[in-house]
């Protein structure tokens, strides 16, 4: 054994030249290192040595599968036809491609959770939510798996327990997939920087500019996406052959699969270029399919991930004596908890007790409760037993469930909603408002397209009583809102003559018009033949009120305009209390310098009685509640651009302000008798465009009422209390019998739901 006397080195000097041939060696290694933006000392010291992942060959760990972006599988046993083996549903449009490794599929959804999936079977392993929507491709490298979020935050979580290991945040966001290579995690930024993070700790090992080498391999950024300068795949051979396609094509066994907007998923033949399988979807197939363990997987922006294997050869099965009917629900609400049992609902939260949670949209049978003990009847209408699509079974809360009807326009929840009756208005019928009675309807009718603005020539009535059609005025209708007299005689509306704004009533039985102020917007009061409407002179924004007969004009408010003015638009109606003392006034952010809108409710008198602040440009829908107890509203254009937070619904307690609740979306119409409110809001994913909803005050209990892939426009409660109406307008530009795309009047259609009167409201909590 060598042995070294460190005295004698240090009295003879050679302990000095070690020293300094160590310096030396140490010096030129850090120097050797080139980066743009150098890492301290002390970070590169720390780091833990990572071993070289080992890649089985089956698995699809990134996108594409693997640094090259081959798109390619060594596997022999994928080929169409394909058949669906199972499907799962997120809380949002899936854009991320998935991947595959060690049998779990895993994704993100812009319902901002990241999925862990089983890859061979319907089956959730875990789930983590994110900061921000999922919206590229993770990677996974030894047991941590990469992802980025859309607020520019990069996670890493452990395969097996889906816990965060670490998170790092770039600078502006990321807009690819996540790449990584022998333990280090690659990251672009959208003003073009690419990020080396460490897989093992995230630590920044350094940043480069534009391009970097990976494995012998050049990658640049551009505009936040971080891609080989060659990539393998070629995406300009298939776009003239599938039409609309984003996607990426992948190929296995001598087959080509790539995705489309036409909502399909394509598998095509590369040496004849034909279209040899298809599968269509509910949405936008932007994504790359993944292919691995003889599968393939695909994301939509339905929501579903879709797993498919090869067609194998069919089995006789045996047929049943007799058939058992399936009863079919519906889930209605997102991450909607399963239960092992059925439980009082002040332990429905905990963890242990939730199998897995599903999200709105997903199709289950509804199994028959039996064997509950003392408490059935008191479970059955608190809870629901389904079967899972694995086939276990479990209890979903009744409110997050319904059985649907099967009409392809529009599916109403049978458990909710019983006759259901119809309507449909002359060609050209837009925004319909029904008379306090209940008895008419009055329409505009817009059969002249042209023009920049939206604009009306003839107003309408329909009869509900002899189902009949009446022609009341023509005019120049630029707004399209309407109101009633309290005895549902008098139509109230805006107009124009000799390019100035009027306000007219008619009426709806002698065809009397009276011309009765010059103004904007006005609104009938619930209690008095008194409107309410607003005018602008001198920039200013007037509230004003005057009887039907054009007498007692007075003004109630006076709000200076000082912020700036956006392009033409019509103005909405203020809001009349139910027992007329009140008049709450949507000031929308062009009244002030900071750009944001404000509620402002007065007394009749013009005492200002509260101011509602908001963070939004526009306040539209203002509604009260029948007992005058609350106000809703909804808010458009946020100051800061924010999908999560605009176009929301707020239903405000008028004597505590702070006491909001917070909906998605529009349309809110209250009950005449009760504190429910019924309101639309549009669906996450493609495949369902609107959900309408009731809500309950009282209880804080919420209902879904109807699904319908069509175009609501607005929502009535009527008199009795008992039904609502939804009305759908169509679209200018649609279709004619030879599928060509021409401009049409608008065809309006409503529907009459009668609910059912059994206290379901009240016997569960959101």
């Amino acid at each position: 054994m060598l042995k070294i006397d460190l005295n004698q080195m240090v009295r003879t000097g050679t302990f000095r030249l070690f020293f300094l041939l160590y310096a030396i060696f140490i010096w030129l290694n850090l120097t050797g290192c080139e980066s743009e933006d150098p890492v301290p000392e002390e970070i590169r010291s720390t780091q833990p040595l990572v071993p070289s992942g080992v890649r089985r060959i089956q698995d699809w760990p990134m996108f594409m599968s693997d640094l090259k972006q081959s798109g390619r599988s060594n596997s022999k046993e994928i080929k169409p036809p394909l058949e669906l083996k199972w499907k799962f549903k997120t809380g949002g449009q899936i854009q991320a491609s998935p991947i595959v490794v060690k049998d779990v599929v895993y994704v993100g959804s812009n319902d901002n959770y990241f999925y862990a999936l089983l890859a061979k079977s319907w089956g959730v392993k875990w789930k983590f939510r994110a900061s921000g929507a999922i919206r590229f491709s993770a990677a996974v490298w030894n047991d941590f798996v990469f992802f980025s979020a859309t607020d520019g935050i990069v996670y890493a979580l452990s395969l097996v327990t889906g816990e965060e290991v670490w998170r790092f945040k770039v600078q502006n966001w990321v807009n690819g997939p996540i790449l990584v290579d022998d333990g280090t995690v690659y990251v672009g930024n959208y003003d073009h920087t690419i990020y080396l993070l460490h897989s093992a700790t995230g630590k920044l090992l350094r940043k480069v500019n534009k391009q970097v080498q990976i494995n012998d391999m050049d990658f640049i950024c551009h505009n936040g996406r971080l891609m080989p300068s060659k990539p393998t795949y070629q995406i300009g051979e298939w776009e003239n052959l599938i039409p609309f396609s984003q996607s990426y094509p992948v190929i296995a066994n001598g087959t080509v699969y790539i995705g489309s907007r036409d909502n399909h998923l394509y598998a095509i033949d590369p040496a004849s270029q034909n279209v040899v399988w298809r599968y269509q979807t509910a949405g936008y197939i932007d994504s790359a399919p993944a292919i691995a363990g003889n599968m393939l997987y695909a994301t939509s922006y339905d929501g579903y991930i879709y797993a498919f294997s090869a067609v194998k050869r069919l089995e006789k099965k045996s047929i049943a004596a007799a058939e058992v009917e399936t009863i079919l629900g519906t889930i209605v609400q997102d991450t909607s908890p399963v239960y092992k049992f059925p439980e009082e609902p002040k332990n429905t939260k905990e963890k242990s007790s939730i199998i897995v949670e599903l999200n709105d949209g997903v199709v289950v049978p509804i199994l028959e409760n039996v064997n509950l003990g003392p408490k059935r009847n008191e479970d059955h209408e608190r809870f629901r037993q389904i079967q899972l699509p694995n086939g276990h079974s479990g209890w979903v809360v009744a409110n997050t469930i319904g059985r649907f009807s099967n009409e392809e326009s529009i599916q109403f929840n049978m458990d909710i909603c019983g006759q259901i009756e119809s309507i449909s208005l002359i060609n050209g019928a837009e925004v319909p408002k029904w008379s306090p009675d209940g008895k008419s309807i009055a329409f505009m009718r817009r059969t002249n397209l042209s023009g920049q603005y939206w604009q009306a020539s003839e107003l309408w009535t329909f009869s509900t009583t002899n189902r009949q059609f009446y022609k009341q005025c023509k005019g120049s209708f630029y707004n399209p809102n309407l109101s009633w007299s309290l005895d549902s005689k008098w139509i109230i509306f805006e107009a124009y003559e000799d390019n100035q704004s009027y306000i007219w009533a008619i009426n709806s039985i002698t065809k009397e018009l009276i011309k009765i102020a010059k103004g904007d917007a006005p609104v009938c009061s619930p209690v008095a033949n008194q409107i309410a409407f607003r005018r602008w002179e001198d920039n200013e924004d007037i509230l004003c009120q005057v009887n039907i007969d054009g007498s007692s004009l007075q003004t109630i408010a006076r709000i200076p305009i000082d912020g700036q003015l956006s392009s033409f638009s019509y103005l909405a109606p203020p809001a009349w209390s139910p027992d007329g003392k009140r008049i709450a006034f949507g000031l929308d952010g062009y009244h002030f310098v900071s750009g944001r809108s404000e509620i402002a409710i007065y007394t009749t008198f013009g005492h200002r009685l509260q101011t509602i602040s908001t963070q939004s440009r526009r306040i539209q829908k203002l509604v009260w509640s029948a007992d005058g107890s609350h106000l809703s509203h909804v808010q458009t254009g946020l100051m800061k651009l924010d999908s999560v937070l605009d176009k929301r619904l707020h239903i405000t307690n008028s004597k505590k302000i702070l006491d909001t609740k917070v909906f998605k979306h529009t349309a809110p119409a209250w009950s005449p008798t009760d504190r429910r409110l019924v309101f639309m809001e549009r669906s996450d994913c493609m495949g369902i465009q609107w959900l309408v909803w009731v809500y309950d005050l009282k209880s804080r209990s919420k209902w879904q009422i109807a699904r319908t892939n069509l175009r609501l426009t607005n929502i009535h409660w009527l008199p009795d209390g008992d039904r609502v109406c939804l009305w759908h307008t169509s679209k200018y530009l649609r279709s004619d019998t030879s599928e060509k795309k021409v401009y049409r009047p608008a065809d309006t259609k409503g529907w009459i739901v009668h609910l059912k009167s059994d206290n379901k409201w009240s016997q569960n909590e959101d």
